[in-house]
């Protein structure tokens, strides 16, 4: 796989081609600059892809060392009287259990696919990218103040990167 991707450039991450949701991962290696596939501690897929009818939250992950998170959002088809859907990255205190934003999307209202990013020193754009490093103990919720009639359609994977 030819990859001319700086380790810099926050769009190093490519899904494997032809799949239409996230799949096999490659990162861009720090010392080699050569793509490689990510482990399976380093691919996460956090939501399933799925018509969902309520809030959802995925299971507490543990970053063992890396920087940063690129997360997947897939959004599909929208359930009549659906509202807008919010991927949010949230970090844990590890001493009080309490939750906190990292980084919210906009309100997701068609069939798309976006990647939010967090990492040390990537320039901030809203609702898009954070510049911040990742904790030890993270998750992502997804909220709607209405999934409409019949639910509507999203999948989460995720990519840390050190």
């Amino acid at each position: 796989m030819a990859n001319t991707a700086t380790w810099d450039d926050p769009n190093s991450v490519q899904t494997k081609q032809g799949q239409s949701t996230p799949g096999v991962v490659y990162v861009i290696d720090p010392l080699t600059q050569k793509a490689s596939q990510g482990s399976t501690s380093d691919n996460l897929a956090l939501v399933a892809s799925a018509a969902y009818t309520s809030n959802q939250t995925s299971a507490d992950q543990t970053n063992s060392n890396g920087k940063g998170l690129l997360l997947f959002v897939k959004t599909g088809t929208f359930g009549s009287g659906a509202s807008g859907i919010v991927a949010t990255i949230q970090g844990k205190d590890p001493v009080s259990g309490s939750v906190y934003t990292i980084l919210a999307s906009a309100a997701l209202t068609a069939n798309s696919f976006t990647i939010l990013r967090v990492y040390p020193n990537l320039t901030p754009a809203a609702n898009l990218i954070a510049n911040d490093i990742l904790p030890r103990t993270w998750n992502v919720t997804l909220n709607a103040t209405a999934w409409g009639t019949g639910g509507s359609t999203v999948g989460i994977a995720a990519c840390m990167v050190s």
